[in-house]
């Protein structure tokens, strides 16, 4: 046994695999049954922050990525049951912004102790460039991170929704009751005016309505009505630049894909070209767009049932072409919206009872699995390494992490001539082998304590379907190479 020990430690030495675990328990916050309800992750500029919640106590977090500098930042931020107590907003440069919900109080911290900025009750915070845009009501103020220079802008009849174009906040708004158009605001009262009046009518929902913004191609589209047309529009900043396009439906699940815009109708898949002729269906039931990676999109569709469970979700993988839109795995739970991590995305989806799953997609059947199933929070991606919150008996709500094998190729102490592919990874137990080098090559399979459980000749599968589930490692050995590689059965 101590040879076989000694083994397994020389290779997790040699390969660098100290986390044998895809996915783990990555830092008690909160050690105990209690534990720590993990949320609002965020990146200012190569630091994570996130807020912890310990019975109702608020705490700021921050973290590298690694263990030890997973630090707290402030304790007790907030300490009563009130809902969302602390909201994260955003960042200037390495500074985080976040408010008090309960005192109405917006904060900031560069790191180190927070500091209270001023007393004030936003429904919106965006910001672009050193200056934060909050909506207080139906008015407009102005923030740069202190007291003296957080003012209000403009007070108007009402403040709707809003984006970000050309260094300018963009708006749905009214100066009388009424007559709601496109207006735009640099921070100052006099760089706040109307876009175009595009319709004008002051009955209690009049005027054009914009809503549903997006930039695409240095431009601004949304969806808007001009007394005749209710369709996309686009604007470049100017009233003569603000213009119809077409009657296409448009909504707020638009998204920019190898240059063009992808969005829903009706539970159908359009793409545009920001042109009347380039904007058109690709495909019925196809849904929303949900993720993005590299040379493809996720898109999902709910569909109604008379019976329970009273829906199903359909997931499609899409090129952009009607061709290429093709369906995919449906295990994929009624999950939130996908991340990408090196071309794979991931999501949260829904478990049997209250539990729910973190699942990995290539876009394809045998490249879909789950990673693990608990109770998750939302999953966010920080340093190749996704983080989200989940709960054991023994530790509570706590923060974990699964960083995910990228390549699927193995670490080699041979020639980089030969190479060894081993998928799906982690898997049911039927593992597929790729393997360039030797066919008469031995595969030996090790489990955790470095005993061999399997030998055999290479072939282009190997089944450990009947060993237990945990982390394996195997190796092929010719007479010139000797490739290693760790595989999860689950």
């Amino acid at each position: 046994m101590k040879t076989k020990i000694t083994f397994f430690t020389i290779m997790l030495a040699f390969f660098g695999w100290n986390n044998l675990n895809a996915q783990s328990l990555f830092k008690d916050l909160n050690p105990g049954p209690t534990g720590t309800t993990v949320e609002q992750f965020t990146n200012v500029n190569g630091v994570m922050y996130f807020i912890a919640v310990v019975s109702y106590r608020y705490q700021l977090w921050k973290s590298d990525g690694t263990v030890a500098n997973t630090v707290m930042v402030k304790d007790s931020l907030v300490t009563t049951n009130s809902g969302l107590g602390i909201t994260i907003r955003g960042n200037i440069g390495d500074t985080l912004f976040y408010t008090n919900n309960v005192s109405g109080t917006l904060w900031k911290s560069h790191g180190g102790t927070p500091e209270i900025i001023d007393t004030i009750n936003g429904s919106t915070y965006t910001i672009i460039g050193n200056k934060i845009f909050i909506t207080v009501g139906n008015s407009l103020w102005i923030s740069d991170g202190t007291n003296t220079g957080t003012n209000q802008v403009i007070s108007m009849a009402f403040i709707g929704e809003s984006a970000v174009y050309n260094g300018k906040l963009y708006f749905q708004g009214s100066n009388v009751t009424g007559n709601h158009e496109l207006y735009s605001s640099d921070g100052t009262l006099a760089g706040t005016s109307l876009v175009k009046e595009i319709f004008a009518n002051t009955s209690m929902y009049g005027g054009s309505d914009p809503q549903f913004f997006i930039v695409y191609n240095n431009e601004l589209y949304f969806y808007a009505y001009d007394g005749t047309n209710y369709g996309i529009f686009k604007t470049d900043g100017t009233s003569a630049g603000t213009v119809y396009i077409t009657n296409s439906s448009f909504n707020n699940n638009a998204k920019i894909f190898q240059n063009k815009m992808y969005f829903s109708v009706a539970g159908n898949l359009w793409v545009s070209d920001g042109t009347a002729i380039g904007t058109m269906l690709v495909k019925d039931s196809a849904g929303y767009v949900t993720g993005i990676s590299d040379n493809y999109f996720f898109t999902s569709y709910m569909k109604t049932l008379f019976v329970p469970p009273y829906f199903e979700m359909y997931y499609w993988k899409s090129d952009g072409t009607t061709a290429g839109t093709v369906r995919v795995s449906d295990s994929l739970g009624t999950g939130a919206s996908f991340i990408t991590l090196n071309n794979k995305m991931y999501n949260r989806g829904v478990g049997s009872g209250y539990s729910s799953i973190l699942w990995e997609t290539d876009g394809t059947e045998a490249g879909t699995n789950n990673i693990i199933t608990g109770y998750l929070s939302l999953p966010f991606v920080f340093n190749n390494t996704i983080f989200f919150s989940n709960f054991q008996s023994a530790t509570g709500y706590e923060l974990w992490s699964y960083t995910p094998n990228s390549t699927g190729i193995s670490e080699s102490t041979g020639s980089n001539t030969y190479k060894l592919n081993i998928y799906p990874n982690p898997s049911s137990g039927i593992v597929n082998i790729d393997w360039s080098g030797d066919k008469n090559a031995f595969l030996t399979v090790f489990n955790m304590m470095g005993e061999e459980v399997q030998k055999q000749q290479c072939a282009n599968n190997i089944d450990l379907s009947n060993q237990p589930k945990g982390i394996y490692v195997v190796k092929i050995s010719d007479s010139k190479n000797s490739f290693t590689s760790k595989i999860i059965v689950q």
